[in-house]
């Protein structure tokens, strides 16, 4: 007989917290949508973002300098920022450093990479087609006994999709990429 977790109350406790309140319904309006980053600091929401989708909880530093050029951001806002990232240098520092702008930054999904169009209709991209088929198949596991199709149970969620994904039709029109995705898949 397998022990029991004495620890699952702080468990579940924490993964309701990461739960953003749905009732009453004005909760779930004023929502954030990072609420399950409310723990972290700023810095370090923003790294989670960046490492997950490439999103950023401020603009870049091209429109930063946009604004100040303009006006809309003095100097007093500039060293205010500074100091908040613990930057101890001056404004006329700051703008003499070349902006770092970062182009060119790889795509985090190697779906990103295949711009051929994706989806039965070749009317998606293949990000699109990924979060589609991941979606669904959370939505059956997770929904149990209302959804209309139920995922076999007797493994875990990712070899139950796997499973799944392996018997379903390559969303491509391309014959040798569907070939190819199913060897991939089996």
């Amino acid at each position: 007989m397998r022990k029991p977790d004495l620890n699952w109350k702080g468990a579940v406790t924490t993964a309701a917290g990461r739960i953003a309140p749905s009732w009453p319904l004005d909760s779930l309006l004023a929502s954030s949508p990072y609420w399950g980053l409310r723990d972290m600091t700023f810095p370090q929401a923003e790294a989670c973002l960046s490492h997950l989708a490439h999103s950023h909880l401020h603009l870049d530093e091209a429109e930063y300098r946009r604004q100040y050029a303009t006006g809309g951001i003095t100097d007093h806002h500039v060293s205010s920022a500074l100091r908040e990232v613990y930057q101890s240098i001056a404004v006329e520092q700051w703008l003499a450093q070349t902006p770092d702008g970062a182009t060119g930054e790889s795509p985090l999904l190697m779906s990103d990479y295949r711009t051929d169009p994706a989806g039965h209709a070749g009317m998606q991209n293949w990000r699109q087609v990924v979060q589609q088929q991941i979606s669904q198949f959370c939505a059956a596991w997770f929904d149990r006994d209302q959804a209309d199709w139920q995922p076999e149970r007797d493994r875990s969620m990712y070899q139950a999709w796997l499973a799944e994904m392996s018997v379903q039709p390559v969303p491509s029109q391309d014959v040798g990429l569907q070939r190819q995705l199913q060897q991939k898949i089996a």
